[in-house]
């Protein structure tokens, strides 16, 4: 087995630069299997008497629960501030990442671990301290101390998108090989050796390849750090490899003689030539650091790979666990058998004849490429090849489900955690709904304890944006209120989320509380006051419904606009009509709710004055939105008072036409107009008194949600196409657009209801010509059919038709009373031509 160099006893000659046996610094690539194999060789081969690896100090106390069985990586190492708990790092590890497997190994033989990195309380105040001096202008946070800090590779949504600063550490280069300055030398390495891509390249001469490659990592990487040019971060790099050299110094001092180091394979040249002791002290002496806690959090295969964001990620989280837990002679073969037992589970063809096909085709492709043995890009290639049948979209299906995988990891009932998580985790397991990375459907039946109990729980989750489970549209009970379909998908950070929700208590329900009542004391829109209150109501938080009911009734008291009343009924209207269901004590809100109406009628007149179109449609929303919620109440005197302010509405000077032909609708579903007093006010708007645009919005804001009116009514129906077919060509074509974008809001079934009435009016098809209307004459064979025009344009109906205009049979003669087509005189077999 190749040794690596020597290296200086530190505790004993660290001026010399000459290194003693006892110490061996292993480099790897974080997250590499064929490095976590070596590793757990090398440990195997030559026992230490203590193993140091690059990470955390803030983790000691809780290393020991690694060698749980219920610790099941994909997991990570959280530390937070719980001061400050939207400020938190994330050390990675699955199964297949060499430190995982040292930490394994270590407490397994019970051999001492340490772990020698630059503390995380170091990188987040680093972090907090950049962030502060972005917000007071000094420099954006990508240029600051902490947006720079390989330590600090932005984990999942960013902090414009979360407001936190959710990291993971393990600085690497863009392909996740090792911790390396920020042009890359891999790649230049790669070149030399003849790839185009860095990842093939460290693959091949590490990660493939058996025995102990420290060596050469080792003298790679000393030549990668002499041509290097330092890096942005490089005060920061000096920090952390001092800070390592003074860990490995550590162990000795103890009386530790043989050393194991598990490293990033660029710090490798760092901690074999030891400076001085005092060089190193002056590195780390006064760096600012925050009070921080450390857990151990569950992590998935998705935020390990690099497209989640994550710097240190690698592209095939799921392809790396089988080639670490798989021996190379049944590697790929035992990787095809699971790709084709995929694709028969989508019921895809996939026989076992096209699994050995792939099988040779992978080794025929490395051969081709002068690869030592086949990568994922040969057994992609020839998955596509053989067993996808060179379509691309179930390779996608491959990619998701193996190459990546949907995979959890789990912890230790026992370990540390804010007490939040812990009440999370009780609730979980009373209401049965266990946290899983992919996405999942739950249909939950409002009527049963246990679906109620599950609504309530992600109803509070979400109001402390925490957020497990989003509601799904459900097209099988749109119309019910017993069932609700959630879609659920548990993210690592979360945990973090979870942790920041912390401070507004020790339970769910109580954080729950706490925060709503925070926000309802900063909030001053009416509307998001009563989503508030209907949220909690939803989500059984009693304190929380009287406490910004409260609020409510004070806000809503001084607020006369009748815009802010209409936008915050529809909430509390929905509470109150449905709140039985789910055995809501919504009693408190009904005063604030007639309060509310009853306000909102009497200035509704004065918020309708003086609008121009695009107020004038977000009156027309907020009506029909306020008038559907009162109808839901089922309160007769809210109900009048409402319908007597539309009526003073309807008949106000000035009123913009869209909204007036909308009032008037409303008036009509609710039964206080009748069809008779309609075709009066439609006679008016469409007289020759009226601008054509003003009658066209009035028919739209008419018109708009439903047209079966003008099925049961055909009297509007002659109205509105007498109107139409009345204008010119230029004034036609101005008003149509109007017209088709009322009609176009109809439900299919309604379109062809009102075809249905047009054709029985008018005979044949030209119900849609605009000289022949509904209240046109019923003889389409008379006058108003001009012969000369007709003529005129069947040359061209020929030609398009296929006709031959020299048979003689093809157009009757002019003048003898069938120059038109059939189809004109309603006759439908005159299409067939």
């Amino acid at each position: 087995m190749n040794q690596p160099p020597p290296s200086r006893d530190p505790g004993e000659d660290a001026a010399s630069g000459h290194a003693t046996r006892s110490t061996r610094v292993m480099g790897i690539r974080h997250h590499g299997p064929g490095s976590a194999r070596s590793v757990v060789a090398s440990l195997e081969d030559e026992p230490p008497d203590v193993v140091l690896v690059e990470g955390p100090p803030e983790a000691a106390k809780i290393l020991g629960l690694a060698g749980r069985e219920e610790m099941r990586p994909p997991v990570a190492l959280l530390i937070y501030a719980p001061k400050e708990p939207q400020l938190g790092i994330w050390y990675p590890m699955a199964e297949f990442s060499p430190e995982w497997q040292a930490i394994r190994w270590a407490i397994i033989h019970e051999v001492p671990v340490r772990l020698i990195d630059l503390p995380a309380a170091v990188a987040l105040a680093r972090i907090r301290d950049g962030q502060a001096r972005a917000r007071t202008g000094h420099e954006s946070l990508d240029e600051s101390e902490g947006a720079g800090d390989p330590q600090a590779v932005a984990s999942g949504p960013g902090p414009a998108e979360t407001g936190r600063a959710d990291t993971e550490t393990e600085g690497a280069d863009p392909d996740g090989h090792v911790d390396a300055p920020d042009d890359d030398p891999l790649s230049e390495l790669a070149a030399a050796a003849g790839y185009d891509d860095a990842e093939r390249w460290w693959e091949d001469v590490v990660e493939h390849r058996g025995g102990s490659p420290f060596d050469q990592i080792e003298h790679a990487m000393r030549a990668m750090r002499e041509a290097a040019p330092p890096g942005r971060e490089q005060i920061h790099e000096d920090q952390r490899e001092a800070q390592m050299r003074m860990g490995i110094r550590a162990a000795r001092k103890e009386g530790f003689e043989q050393i194991a180091v598990v490293c990033g394979a660029w710090h490798v040249p760092a901690l074999t030539d030891m400076p001085s002791i005092a060089h190193d002290r002056a590195l780390v002496k006064g760096l600012p650091k925050i009070a921080v806690e450390a857990t151990w959090v569950p992590w998935t295969n998705g935020r390990l790979a690099l497209r989640s964001g994550y710097g240190a990620g690698v592209r095939s989280p799921g392809w790396y666990h089988h080639v670490f837990t798989s021996s190379p002679e049944v590697l790929i073969p035992s990787w095809l058998s699971k790709t084709a037992r995929l694709l028969r589970d989508r019921d895809l063809d996939a026989p076992p004849a096209m699994v050995v096909d792939a099988v040779r085709l992978t080794d025929a492709l490395a051969s081709i490429r002068h690869r030592p043995l086949p990568g994922l890009d040969e057994v992609l290639d020839a998955t596509q090849a053989t067993l996808c049948g060179g379509n691309q979209e179930p390779l996608v299906l491959v990619h998701e489900d193996l190459v990546v995988g949907d995979v959890l990891g789990s912890v230790p009932q026992d370990t540390p955690s804010v007490p939040i998580a812990a009440d999370l985790a009780r609730e979980q397991r009373r209401v049965r709904l266990k946290p899983e990375a992919g996405n999942k459907l739950i249909d939950l039946d409002l009527r049963r304890q246990v679906g109620l109990d599950r609504s309530h729980l992600l109803r509070r989750l979400n109001l402390l944006e925490v957020r497990w489970g989003a509601l799904a549209d459900d097209p099988t009970h749109a119309q019910g209120t017993f069932h609700e379909l959630w879609e659920l998908a548990w993210a690592p950070e979360l945990a973090l989320a979870l942790i920041d929700a912390s401070g507004f208590g020790t339970t769910i329900a109580g954080a729950a509380t706490a925060r709503s009542i925070h926000l309802a004391d900063r909030t001053e829109r009416l509307a998001t006051l009563t989503e508030l209150i209907e949220e909690c109501l939803l989500a059984d938080l009693p304190r929380a419904v009287d406490h910004l009911v409260t609020v409510l009734s004070g806000r809503a008291a001084v607020d006369r606009d009748a815009t802010h009343l209409m936008e915050a009924l529809g909430p509390l209207a929905r509470v109150l009509r449905y709140g039985s269901v789910r055995a809501q004590h919504s009693g408190v809100v009904a005063p604030v709710v007639h309060s509310m109406a009853l306000h909102a009628a009497i200035g509704l007149p004065l918020a309708c004055a003086s609008l121009d179109d695009a107020a004038a449609a977000r009156l027309v929303g907020l009506v029909s939105s306020t008038s559907s919620a009162i109808g839901t109440l089922s309160v007769g005197e809210l109900s009048d008072a409402w319908a007597a302010a539309l009526a003073k509405l309807a008949d106000q000077a000035g009123l913009h036409k869209l909204l007036a032909g909308r009032v008037v609708r409303l008036l009509v579903d609710s039964g206080r107009f009748d069809h008779d007093e309609v075709a009066v006010r439609l006679s008016l708007v469409l007289s020759a008194g009226t601008h054509p645009a003003e009658a066209a919005a009035w028919i739209e804001g008419f018109l708009s949600g439903s047209g079966l009116l003008l099925v049961h009514d055909q009297r509007l129906l002659e109205l509105i196409d007498d109107w139409l077919s009345s204008h010119d060509d230029e004034t036609f074509c101005a008003v149509l657009p109007l017209l088709r974008r009322a009609v176009s809001a109809f439900e299919a079934g309604e379109r062809r209801a009102i075809q249905r009435v047009v054709k029985q009016q008018v005979p044949g098809a030209l119900a849609g010509n605009r000289g022949i209307g509904v209240g046109a004459s019923k003889d389409v064979s008379g006058a108003r059919f001009d012969h000369g025009q007709a003529d005129a344009a069947l040359p061209v109906v020929e030609l398009l038709l296929g006709l031959d205009a020299g048979d003689p049979g093809a157009r009757p003669a002019p003048g003898s009373g069938s120059e038109a087509p059939s189809v004109l005189n309603g006759d439908p077999r005159g299409t067939t031509a």
